[in-house]
């Protein structure tokens, strides 16, 4: 497929913004739908406006098989795959992450998105240097945004060319790194502003000094504008306090995250959490719900997590020591010490014969 130039539309864009715009019209009515429904009326022929044969079962695969489990679509190529998870308009697709993304990683698969017909979540699973929750590159909601970007990153990141090519991975990975560059932007430019009116430089001082001359036509002297800075310090300096809870929001086109502003004191990682949710979990007999094993953890864990840093609300309620223990319990699955929900049911968190082991070796 063709890129945009200029002012000219290549004619699968074109098509794919039509097509995008009569689905902002269905959608208004679309709570009746289920899975079924959403795959026939809205993700086939996206698919197949991307140049994918959705005729061919062996180039998209219904009810592909990963681990006695499926996925609903596999796009194939024969140099690359996309994993595509499917649910009905009203679900919540956060609650679906998690499987798609393990699915994904088992299969070596680079791409995989998760859909409920109106908002698309693109993922990059095995890119191993980010964290679980910093694989999804980018999100597309079809009701609020711009059809012809719609249809461009749909271009982008979907397209059968693209997937085929290696492109869709290449351009992905650069809006990962995109994001990763501007968040690290934002995040940094208060502490250097911080550092600049703490310990004010000579250039500093001298742009202060020309400016209020401009402003008023008189010169200060070089010692009376460094003890200004110096006396208006803890005014200039960007506390915590200044920001909404302790946080700043960040957002983009593509995705909301939080950045937090508090550092803090005792820092732990996922991989230092795990070995408390086994002892947590053998404790309890080996099978628990998860906020038994979140309360265990935190009895554990309070000289960490009583501080401010881990207490904060992310981004619908969430407070980030509990995600922090949510995300290592998959890095324990992972390594084979809990089971899947699925063998064990909805929010229960329970030992593998593995597990049991390593508990034995830490209780």
């Amino acid at each position: 497929m063709n890129t945009r130039t200029g002012d000219t539309l290549p004619v699968e864009i074109r098509q794919l913004i039509n097509k995008i715009e009569e689905l902002k019209l269905k959608l208004k009515n679309i709570g009746e739908f289920d899975e079924a429904k959403t795959k026939h009326a809205i993700v086939l022929p996206l698919l197949h406006l991307l140049g994918w044969n959705v005729y061919d079962v062996e180039e998209v695969v219904p009810e592909y098989s990963v681990s006695g489990r499926r996925v609903d679509y596999s796009l194939v190529t024969s140099s690359n795959k996309v994993f595509i998870e499917v649910k009905k308009p009203t679900e919540d697709l956060e609650k679906h992450e998690e499987q798609l993304l393990i699915y994904a990683f088992r299969e070596a698969v680079k791409l995989a998105i998760l859909t409920n017909g109106i908002t698309w979540f693109f993922f990059l699973p095995t890119k191993l240097e980010e964290k679980w929750e910093r694989r999804k590159f980018f999100t597309v909601d079809i009701l609020q945004q711009d059809a012809e970007e719609i249809a461009q990153r749909f271009v982008d990141f979907l397209s059968k060319e693209n997937v085929k090519s290696g492109t869709a991975i290449s351009k992905a990975e650069e809006l990962l790194e995109s994001q990763k560059r501007q968040e690290k932007i934002r995040e940094t430019l208060p502490k250097a502003w911080n550092e600049l009116v703490s310990k004010p430089d000579e250039r500093l001082v001298e742009l202060l000094i020309d400016k209020t001359e401009k402003m008023c036509g008189y010169r200060p002297g070089y010692t009376e504008v460094k003890q200004f800075l110096e006396g208006y310090k803890e005014s200039l300096i960007l506390l915590s306090t200044n920001l909404i809870s302790g946080r700043e929001v960040n957002k983009t086109s593509q995705q909301i995250r939080v950045v937090s502003k508090i550092e803090p004191k005792i820092k732990i990682t996922q991989d230092e959490i795990v070995p408390y949710i086994i002892k947590a979990l053998g404790d309890l007999g080996g099978k628990a719900h998860r906020n038994k094993v979140l309360s265990a953890v935190y009895n554990e864990l309070k000289n960490v997590f009583n501080q401010p840093y881990y207490q904060e609300k992310l981004l619908k309620g969430a407070i980030r020591w509990q995600k922090m223990v949510e995300w290592a319990r998959l890095k324990a699955r992972q390594n084979g010490l809990i089971r899947e929900p699925e063998e064990s049911g909805r929010g229960i968190w329970e030992l593998t014969e593995k597990g049991w082991k390593y508990y034995e070796t830490i209780k």
